[in-house]
């Protein structure tokens, strides 16, 4: 299911930083495999990619996102850039409370519950004022009406990508799947 170390797919690291989330998405990737069973990132590896894309359960409630995108910019150059996949209100709640951030390049943000769309606002302000944090997707899933909604916001920050629940996890083509 996940797939190999190879030319193509060593680029692209998909870390899981930790397991822990406090939401029960119905098809939520980690529940159709046993994370355990994760290969743990290797030096060799990490010396090979260029995008590391953090993720979890919840990185941002439950690891320190920013401060493993410091280690790993420090200790591998060849380190491009580092994305944290997180639920929008875990990520607006962290920032708001003044979560650091200066090493983080991009968010990969999910809104999974319609209330959540009122954070988006205080989102587009907080990463204007995040130089290094670029490479911004916003993912929204068909089961949640938020389309008029998202229409009536400024989202210049984000590439806005709707998306549908996967009943079975399928990893992009050109990464790998570790754990710390």
């Amino acid at each position: 299911m996940l797939n190999e170390y190879t030319s193509e797919t060593m680029r692209n690291i998909h870390l899981l930083t930790t397991s822990l989330c406090d939401r029960n998405c119905p098809y939520c990737c980690n529940k159709q495999y046993d994370l355990s069973t994760i290969p743990q990132v290797s030096d060799e590896e990490l010396r090979n990619a260029e995008n590391i894309f953090l993720t979890g359960g919840e990185p941002f409630t439950y690891s320190r996102p920013n401060e493993i995108a410091k280690w790993l910019k420090k200790r591998y150059l060849n380190i491009k850039k580092v994305i944290v996949y997180s639920n929008l209100f875990e990520a607006w709640d962290y920032l708001m409370l003044g979560g650091p951030a200066d090493y983080i390049d991009g968010l990969t943000l999910s809104i999974r519950e319609r209330e959540n769309i009122c954070y988006l606002e205080d989102m587009h302000f907080l990463l204007k004022n995040m130089p290094n944090c670029k490479s911004n997707r916003l993912y929204c899933f068909g089961d949640i009406d938020v389309e008029g909604l998202i229409e009536e916001l400024d989202l210049t920050n984000f590439v806005v990508l709707w998306r549908e629940w996967q009943p079975e996890f399928v990893p992009a083509p050109d990464s790998i799947f570790r754990r710390i």
